[in-house]
């Protein structure tokens, strides 16, 4: 697992979720039963290409275990598990029912495969979804606890004991205790480690893993064993579980600019709403609003159609759904609006789904301003089917949604009306100017199509120059947070109204431009003013930090630039070293007459590459002449031997228009790695070589190196399967020296119980019955904090020990592919020689 893995989970309750040590419900017929589901509701069966389908579940399969391997040539899969080769018939399928049939045959193989119960159900469940995966991005079947958890999700109500927990290098611990929740009641404090649950040591548990421990039925009890983070005190904690709801709300107010902050669409998410408006009305002093929906990915279409409904006038359209061919049904407000005032919408590519429709809803009417990023781009509505005889469940796509007036945001997202562009002081004393682009919907490889696109021009643009912020700071802006407050953007965003607000008139006029259906483009007009000046005043601050760069860049004045005035020639280096900074150089020439300032370039690259999205930064070019601009480029250390491709985009201040583009290969010199394999021996009390539930077991992990260079420090964890009656008695996390190839292996010792009795989670005893237990093994190499992690050294397996059979132990090697040789057939093809 990573270094320092800060996560933060609100512990919930729901039953508990199936052990690795129960084997799963029996479900034959599992691929037809999908496919039947399939049949009947997914929106559009002219996306059911059944060679697709089947394609896409074996590459699921493969990547899942590195111990299967398929092929289908002509009428046959060949199909290879741990080297045993089988050959299933397979007539290339016609249709869904036939490439479920055949999907099916193999999932049949795979069951009967050597392998623990739940990790072939695991399989079964990459397969099938593989298949999905080629329908849309959302159409997916989850196994019983994520589905489960799902559904948690969307409710917002949950039993279990109202705490954020965090894992940090593998230690479980308290992050915040939710005020008069029952954690707080039970005296449960933040900071507190969780050494146990239920008497079950944390180590060797993943945060998940604990978090399904710690949730049980309302009324039951969960005894935490807690070191305190002041004294170091160890103490049992007695914690009821009731019924919480899920945070994902929080407001705040700075003068008379309310903000809420708003993170899903489950079904409490209007109920909420409603409460925070009016706890803001209740202050007095409320005359506008900043709607917070950057970090929405959206939830139930009902709940945005309500939420709408609270600023809207009556009769108004909020959102269409329509099937294909289908009549559209379309939703217009109820005219219960419970807010009248100005109103800011921020979005990012991270507002997805419900937020999508919320905030375009609010735009297309003219009831408030957009400002932020274009969304995520998700136009499709889903629905979950609860039919499967193993507690699963299918989220399959079931209509196209649709903005008022019929235009559709697949693919597309809602442009903002205020486009922010955030530029950011780096912590390496460098400036990242170009905002960052996540994932959005148009970049999967089966998104649905768009039929008619929403068009929306962005009426202003405004580049912010961000300070840079500590862990501390950035806590505060977590809806976790005691004290919670705003981020800078979001602060930009209430500066911003609190701007307007003091314009002559400025609540009569804007209650006016409301009644007659035009706030959004009075609010804009009303911002014109403010956004300049802040542009201003921004345009200053970003110059005077680009001046005390080492050396300084000159970043000019915002010059107009012609189409061809600037071109971009790549200046070298054309070979790079793995673990080593080069300087790339850029010459951009200015033919015109007077200089252009304010010039960067951005990386334009596969999203795996290490130089996607870094920035050249150019600034002021003169006027018949030519300016460098230089990225230092930390070449990965474990860079394998190959070419970078990429492309320079140049761009000219907060435009995004490409003003020229130069491509460059760029040739990587690697150098000998590290590679890990694993060596493992079992000790127990009869010396008998047969581990019997009681016993208590002492594993001997030797990590050696047999690859060609050197590692970096290594850290080895050891993980548990998610079962109760396996304990580790010490910790699973050790810390290794680099080791050298051939050296003499690094040792670890392991000691754990396999119980025969624990208690489920109705307190009955539940006997151990497996007949093996599973322990996850995982290595990697620990880089530098600055240094590019991508391709350390690393080892992930799993470990499973036979209970009541003979047993010492094994050897555990990792598979290793050698490039020996690349042809190069075109631009685009190559032949590989591998070893």
């Amino acid at each position: 697992m990573p270094r320092s893995s800060l996560r933060s989970l609100f512990v919930f309750l729901f039953l508990l979720r199936l052990s690795a040590a129960e084997d799963p419900v029996p479900f034959p017929d599992m691929a037809p039963a999908v496919g039947e589901q399939l049949a009947k509701h997914y929106y559009n069966p002219s996306r059911f290409h059944p060679r697709t389908l089947v394609e896409r579940a074996l590459r699921s399969l493969e990547t899942s275990e590195i111990s299967i391997d398929t092929v289908w040539t002509g009428d046959v899969i060949v199909l290879n598990i741990a080297g045993v080769r089988q050959q299933i018939p397979a007539v290339e399928p016609k249709d869904l029912a036939a490439a479920m049939t055949l999907i099916e045959a193999v999932r049949v193989r795979v069951d009967a495969a050597d392998l623990p119960a739940v990790r072939r159900r695991e399989l079964d469940y990459a397969l099938i979804n593989g298949a999905l995966s080629s329908l849309d991005p959302h159409t997916v079947m989850f196994p019983p606890a994520p589905a489960d958890e799902f559904i948690e999700d969307i409710s917002g109500r949950f039993f279990g004991i109202g705490a954020y927990l965090t894992q940090d290098d593998g230690v479980i611990g308290i992050e915040r205790v939710m005020p008069d929740f029952p954690a707080d009641k039970a005296g449960v404090q933040d900071g507190d480690a969780i050494l146990a649950v239920n008497a079950e040591k944390t180590a060797g548990l993943s945060l998940d893993q604990a978090v399904h421990r710690i949730k049980g039925p309302k009324g039951t009890t969960v005894v935490l064993t807690l070191k305190r983070k002041a004294g170091g005190q160890i103490v049992d904690v007695p914690v009821v579980r009731d019924e919480v709801s899920l945070v994902t709300m929080r407001s705040w107010a700075d003068g008379d600019v309310g903000y809420i902050c708003m993170n899903a669409f489950n079904d409490l998410t209007a109920k909420d709403l409603y409460r925070f408006i009016n706890e803001l009305k209740r202050t007095g002093h409320f005359r506008a609003l900043v709607l917070d929906l950057r970090f929405n990915g959206g939830g139930l279409l009902e709940q945005a159609r309500l939420i709408s409904n609270f600023f809207l006038g009556k009769g108004q359209e909020i959102v269409r759904t329509v099937a294909v061919d289908g009549e559209p049904d379309i939703s217009k407000s109820g005219g219960m609006a419970i807010l009248d005032l100005p109103m800011v919408v921020l979005t990012s590519s991270g507002s997805a789904s419900a937020a999508e429709i919320l905030s375009g809803a609010l735009q297309r009417n003219d009831r408030a301003v957009v400002m932020g990023a274009t969304t995520y781009g998700k136009g499709s509505v889903q629905t979950v089917l609860n039919k499967f005889r193993d507690g699963s469940k299918l989220k399959v796509t079931i209509q196209e949604y649709q903005l008022p007036g019929g235009v559709s945001i697949q693919d597309v997202g809602v442009s903002p009306d205020v486009r922010l562009v955030r530029h950011l002081l780096r912590d390496d004393g460098g400036i990242h100017l170009a905002p960052f682009i996540g994932s959005r919907e148009v970049d999967d490889e089966f998104a649905l199509e768009n039929h008619r696109s929403y068009e929306h021009l962005t009426a202003y643009t405004l580049g912010w120059l961000a300070q840079k912020t500590g862990k501390e700071e950035q806590k505060r802006s977590s809806l976790s947070a005691r004290d919670f407050q705003p981020d800078q953007e979001a602060k930009l965003a209430v500066g911003l109204l609190q701007d307007v607000l003091k314009h002559a008139d400025f609540d009569a006029r804007a209650s006016a431009a409301l009644k007659g259906g035009k706030a959004r483009q009075f609010l804009l007009e009303e911002l014109k003013e403010p956004l300049a000046v802040r542009a201003e005043t921004e345009a200053t601050a970003l110059g005077q930090a680009f001046a005390q760069l080492t050396p300084p860049i000159t970043w000019g004045a915002a010059t107009a630039v012609a189409a061809g005035q600037l071109t971009a020639t790549y200046a070298g280096p054309a070979t790079v070293t793995a673990g080593t900074s080069a300087a790339l150089a850029f010459s951009v020439a200015n033919s015109g007459t007077t200089a252009v300032g304010h010039v960067h370039g951005v990386i334009r690259a596969d999203r795996a590459s290490p130089l996607w999205q870094s920035e050249v930064m150019i600034g002021e070019v003169p006027a018949g002449g030519s300016a460098i601009g230089t990225l230092i480029f930390k070449v990965p250390l474990r860079s394998y031997q190959g070419e970078e491709r990429f492309v320079l985009d140049l761009f000219h201040d907060d435009d995004a228009t490409v003003l020229t583009s130069v491509p460059v290969t760029l040739a990587i010199t690697a150098l000998p790695r590290p590679h890990l394999s694993l060596e493992w021996a079992l000790a127990e009390p009869s010396g008998d070589g047969v581990l019997t539930p009681g016993e208590t077991g002492e594993l001997t992990l030797k990590l050696r190196n047999d690859g060609d260079g050197a590692s970096l420090p290594v850290m080895l964890y050891v993980f548990k399967a998610d079962d109760p009656h396996v304990q580790l008695l010490s910790d699973g996390r050790f810390k290794f020296d680099a080791l050298a190839p051939g050296a003499k292996p690094a040792e670890a010792k392991v000691q754990f119980t396999v119980q025969s009795e624990v208690k489920a989670g109705n307190g009955d005893p539940k006997p151990f019955t497996a007949g093996s237990i599973t322990l996850q093994l995982t290595a990697e190499e620990r880089l530098p904090e600055e240094t590019d992690g991508r391709y350390r050294a690393n080892f992930f397996s799993q470990l499973v020990i036979p209970i009541g059979k003979p047993v010492s132990g094994g050897e555990l090697v990792q598979p290793l592919v050698t490039v020996e040789k690349v042809d190069r057939l075109a631009p685009d093809k190559v032949t590989l020689s591998l070893t």
